[in-house]
């Protein structure tokens, strides 16, 4: 793969910057306020461009989804980038210094809709009708069938960089004990369920969700999406109230 010639001169320093990058993440607490420990450097705040600045930084993140969803994070390239937006170079370099930063800021947004979608479920009561869980189901399985491609450009990027991974880890890890402590809740049992056993529920019925959604959307499972559904309804509602066996 051919390189880009403008990032060459600053491979070394990039190299320092994710070295300090993988000490700040495994170094950042794990508040519900904080949603990444690090974070796109952005040399030019969306609020003073203007809005011709604003389109061209929209056009840029555009294009970079685009490419990020079509030849994945390594064959994606600035030059690229810049092609597809029809803007310069020098105009991508203006808002993101690296391709690092492109994929950083495009997965921000992503996770705050993922958050809210998780956060939405604890709000449930833990009294709610079977309609209210299957609407949190249907939503939360639109939400993959929108950002399932870019969990995998997540997952490419994350391969060759430990910050990443400890980024997408501690993410994962608020979303997994944030969903397993309601259902511990909706179950009865909030006063017993440990950390631990709220992470591994958590585990248990998203990664199900995703693997039951990839199987049906993509591989072409036999299976209607309303039985989809109900399948992982049924699942939550087992976890909840089943026998506590273990905890």
């Amino acid at each position: 793969m051919t390189r880009d010639p403008v990032l060459a001169p600053a491979e070394q320093s990039e190299t320092r910057e994710r070295a300090a990058a993988v000490r700040t993440a495994r170094a950042a607490p794990s508040r519900s306020g904080d949603l990444f420990a690090i974070a796109p450097v952005v040399r030019v705040e969306p609020s003073t461009v203007g809005k011709r600045g604003e389109r061209t930084r929209d056009a840029v993140l555009s294009a970079a989804r685009t490419l990020f969803l079509e030849r994945g994070y390594r064959g994606a390239s600035i030059v690229a980038v810049a092609e597809l937006a029809q803007v310069s170079r020098a105009s991508v370099y203006t808002y993101f210094p690296s391709k690092r930063d492109l994929l950083l800021t495009l997965a921000l947004e992503g996770t705050r809709r993922y958050q809210r979608i998780v956060h939405n479920f604890a709000t449930i009561p833990v009294d709610a009708e079977r309609a209210v869980l299957v609407k949190w189901v249907e939503d939360f399985i639109h939400h993959l069938d929108t950002e399932h491609t870019m969990f995998a450009v997540w997952d490419e990027a994350a391969a060759g960089d430990e910050a990443l991974r400890l980024e997408g880890l501690r993410h994962h890890v608020r979303s997994w004990r944030s969903f397993g402590k309601h259902v511990a809740a909706i179950g009865g049992r909030a006063s017993g369920s440990t950390s631990a056993s709220q992470i591994a529920d958590g585990i248990a019925v998203l990664a199900m969700i995703e693997r039951l959604r990839f199987y049906c959307s993509v591989i072409g499972a036999p299976i209607e999406r309303a039985e989809v559904v109900d399948a992982c309804v049924r699942v939550i509602e087992g976890l909840a109230h089943g026998p506590a066996v273990g905890r």
